[in-house]
């Protein structure tokens, strides 16, 4: 999709033009099932995912063909915390806290550490304290 598409490459006032078209489906799936939230979490562009975030009808739990959310995939990038931080907020987010990649089974958290990102690590740390 043109959505998916502007994520791919970070073109955050394209993301911004096609958000304001009526009927856009900002939960549409590629092929691979990504999303445009899962490039925007996977490119780490905090602008585009706080868009994407703003929309009310972004599903923040979807898994892709592979079996990753936008959480896990946030999390396999080092200086990603942000992001992290960001999805962890949206309430849906609980789901999936400690869902694992059907490719590498291992949670957000484990993720983190696997990638030595000490922000991200301590936040999701706290944040499945709190959940659990």
């Amino acid at each position: 999709t043109p959505l998916i598409a502007a994520c791919k490459v970070n073109c955050l006032e394209s993301v911004k033009a096609i958000l304001k078209v009526p009927g856009v489906n900002v939960n549409a799936k590629s092929v691979a099932g990504d999303t445009a939230l899962i490039w925007a979490s996977i490119n780490g562009n905090t602008e585009i995912v706080k868009e994407l975030l703003k929309v009310s009808e972004i599903e923040v739990d979807t898994v892709s063909n592979y079996g990753s959310t936008a959480l896990y995939l946030a999390a396999t990038v080092a200086d990603n915390s942000e992001v992290v931080e960001m999805l962890c907020q949206m309430p849906e987010i609980a789901k999936c806290i400690n869902h694992q990649s059907s490719e590498e089974k291992n949670a957000p958290l484990l993720v983190a550490c696997q990638v030595n990102c000490l922000e991200s690590s301590s936040y999701l740390s706290k944040f499945y304290l709190f959940h659990h």
